[in-house]
């Protein structure tokens, strides 16, 4: 029994002497560990951001084809408004000319009438 318990205490004192080798292969190992994990993910980084900027560029590039497209729809429908309400300024010139023609004419019928009347009036 004497025998065994040396055993197990050289035994413990071995595994007690190995203990800080052993922490040390394991914390160099998990660094590196640590290390490669960062690298890949810093180096996927640059790519997803480059990734990124370019969707980002041919989404404005579409946005600015957009603008630009309701841009020249609007000015074409200003133009057409334009000359749809050039033509109805110039409908309504002309109806207020043959509306003031239409008095006048009928102004020069009443005096004319008037005239008469009174010259009929004035003969015996």
């Amino acid at each position: 029994m004497l025998t065994e318990r040396k055993n197990e205490i050289a035994e413990m004192k071995k595994q007690v002497a190995e203990t800080p080798n052993l922490v040390s292969k394991k914390v160099q190992e998990a660094e590196e560990n640590l290390a490669k994990e960062l690298l890949a993910k810093y180096q996927l980084q640059p790519k997803e951001l480059s990734v990124n900027n370019e969707n980002e560029a041919k989404i404005a590039e579409i946005k600015i084809a957009n603008l630009e497209t309701t841009i020249k729809n609007q000015t074409q429908e200003i133009v057409s408004l334009k000359t749809e309400l050039s033509k109805v300024n110039s409908m309504l010139k002309e109806m207020a000319v043959s509306l003031l023609n239409q008095k006048n004419h009928r102004l020069f019928q009443i005096k004319i009438r008037v005239k008469t009347k009174s010259l009929s009036n004035n003969c015996p």
